[in-house]
């Protein structure tokens, strides 16, 4: 049973976009916060409890090849259990968004280091997507660093 109260608290702060379920049926709400040029979605579950959410940080930035069009930047996206669809959702809801916004033309980001035991995982995530995938190599070939972009 969804609790009214708190929506109407999540719309002090967020814009709500939708609900989902994950892979596990735990239903979320997909919200968003606007603040300058940076744009955060958030998954809440049905209540006040359940902490860490889920969640993508996005900037968007002037594309360095036009001036005249955008590129958002995925800054981070944290899911504290994997596997389970909660990226997915995040990215359907990052997909409808920069197709409302005609001015925004690729969607770009970069796979950390401190990401390398997930390197594999991240590949099939972001191709899975329909993104590009380059990863920086060291000296002795090994994958130390990683691009993402998807031209819309």
């Amino acid at each position: 049973m969804i609790n009214v109260d708190y929506i109407n608290e999540l719309k002090h702060y967020y814009t709500i976009l939708g609900e989902e379920e994950n892979n596990k049926g735990e239903l979320f709400f997909i919200c968003a916060k606007r603040d300058n040029g940076y744009y955060t979605m958030i998954t809440l579950r049905n209540s006040e409890h359940g902490h860490p959410f889920p969640k993508m940080n996005l900037i968007t930035e002037n594309d360095v090849n036009d001036i005249n069009k955008k590129v958002i930047k995925i800054a981070d996206i944290q899911t504290p259990e994997k596997s389970i669809g909660n990226g997915s959702i995040l990215m359907k809801y990052l997909f409808e968004y920069v197709n409302q916004n005609t001015t925004i033309k690729r969607i770009i980001g970069t796979i950390s280091e401190v990401d390398q035991g997930h390197f594999d995982r991240l590949e099939h995530f972001y191709k899975k997507h329909g993104f590009k995938v380059t990863f920086h190599t060291n000296d002795k070939g090994e994958r130390i660093a990683g691009y993402i972009e998807k031209d819309l």
